[in-house]
């Protein structure tokens, strides 16, 4: 006779067998329609041919020798319950190698040794008692469902971002360095870059909050006191080569202001207008609003119709470069006191995430910008098993754009469920390595156009 145990064990590995079959045997259905209603799209965007003699020219070309140096930079993180107080690590580090291209043969890698003894990495460890975590992580608030003290504490500590936070900065921070070495030729992240900045710009959006919460809001820098107005200066401070950004949606105020410090000089609505290619009615309307705006808040001043930069804010970029290298240090370098409490007049106060936020935007500006000054090549590696980039904009807008004509089905949940599938019901037409053509990261933010007219698309959040 069968005790009760066993009894419930077997009931659980029946449950535990029948719906991981039901799983496979859906996920294979699933898998096989996707393949064969995409697969005369996406052949079309697979590369399988690489051709090594323009591999080789590129690398020549922008990196100036056939051998290039890499590193590669990751982050891990953890948090621990001690009593009644929290420990938050986190940390990075980078791996590094070089790159040598052939004419006729692939690209041979080769990764340095002796890392412990040469490796670079940043580690920071902060302890926080259990009821200031809501202090420096808003959002995480004490359960009040009635559970035991010690499940309360667990489930705070647990739901906190703060670890991840400090890992997000550490891991742009040390690229930062990197990147300022000028050692490198090539910068490879764990993450998304276009998906990082754009995720940093909602997390810093509310502005509501910035004075609240924004510890770095009361920071000295060269004897000036950092703003919400150089805050929201450093968000979108993010300039292609040339040093403009593009005049349109959030980034044409910030545009304009990247463009008078470029001139040097006062400049007309119509001047500016010209030189941003604002000329439509409504968009030179619009500059002229914002123009006005920036003027009322502080960061423009006008005499004689003619826009210039309020010297105050002059030397705000740099401002925060120093604001960011201030923290850097203090994060990994400092071992005297709790790295998120600082000096508030007399008063000590509390760093939240949203500063870290901040920092890490700002941080991950300066990469760019020292990327493009060093001629780096910066790479973001996402394994995001959930994105559904391909399947929910670029292939609908190409559709609706008459760009493709080849009606599919959403058979597929997410991309990675269909380039498997087709991958794996196409492995005699796709030789490996293979990759997807690459495609303008602006597909994240638009979609087909909600009134269906042709020619336009439509912002995927809010119609931005």
């Amino acid at each position: 006779m069968s005790s009760p145990l066993s009894l419930s064990v077997k009931r659980l590995g029946q449950i535990l067998r029948d719906g991981a079959e039901g799983q496979v045997g859906e996920s294979e259905t699933r898998l096989g329609t996707a393949s064969e209603t995409y697969w005369p799209l996406i052949r079309k965007l697979l590369i399988t041919d690489f051709n090594l003699e323009d591999v080789h020219s590129t690398a020549r070309r922008m990196f100036g020798t056939d051998t290039a140096r890499f590193v590669a930079v990751d982050g891990s993180e953890d948090q621990k319950l001690l009593g009644g107080l929290a420990v938050f690590w986190a940390g990075s580090y980078a791996c590094t190698g070089k790159v040598t291209y052939h004419k006729d043969q692939p690209p041979s890698v080769s990764y340095d040794v002796g890392f412990v003894e040469k490796g670079e990495g940043l580690a920071s460890c902060v302890p926080i008692y259990v009821d200031t975590i809501p202090e420096v992580d808003p959002q995480t608030q004490l359960s009040s469902t009635g559970s035991s003290v010690t499940e309360t504490e667990q489930e705070t500590v647990d739901n906190s971002t703060i670890a991840g936070w400090i890992m997000l900065f550490s891991e742009l921070y040390l690229a930062y360095k990197l990147a300022k070495s000028k050692e490198y030729q090539i910068i490879l992240l764990d993450r998304s870059l276009s998906g990082t900045l754009s995720n940093l710009i909602h997390d810093t959006s509310r502005r509501a909050l910035w004075k609240r919460q924004c510890a770095i809001c009361t920071v000295d820098i060269d004897g000036v006191k950092l703003d919400d107005l150089e805050l929201a200066y450093g968000r979108y401070h993010s300039p292609d080569p040339d040093g403009s950004l593009p005049p349109r949606g959030d980034y044409l105020r910030y545009a304009a202001i990247l463009l008078l410090e470029k001139v040097g000089k006062p400049l007309t609505v119509a001047e500016i207008a010209a030189q941003l290619e604002c000329t439509e009615a409504d968009r030179l309307k619009r500059l002229t609003r914002f123009l006005n705006q920036l003027v009322d808040s502080g960061l423009l001043q006008v005499s004689n119709d003619r826009y210039s930069v309020n010297p105050r804010y002059a030397n705000s970029w740099n401002r925060i470069r120093q604001l960011v290298d201030l923290f850097g240090l203090r994060f990994f370098t400092s071992s005297t006191g709790n790295v998120l409490q600082i000096m508030n007049g007399e008063q000590t106060r509390w760093m939240t995430t949203l500063d870290l936020a901040f920092l890490s935007l700002f941080t991950l500006n300066l990469l760019i910008e020292e990327s493009v000054r060093n001629n780096i090549l910066l790479v973001g590696i996402t394994k995001d098993t959930a994105a559904r980039d391909l399947l929910t904009h670029l292939i609908p807008v190409c559709r609706g754009q008459g760009i493709w004509s080849e009606k599919v089905e959403h058979v597929a949940t997410t991309d990675r469920m269909l380039l498997q599938a087709v991958s794996m019901y196409h492995y005699s037409e796709i030789p490996v390595p293979w990759a997807s053509v690459e495609y303008d990261t602006a597909f994240q933010t638009i979609i087909p156009n909600l009134d269906h007219k042709a020619g336009y698309v439509s912002g995927a959040i809010k119609n931005q």
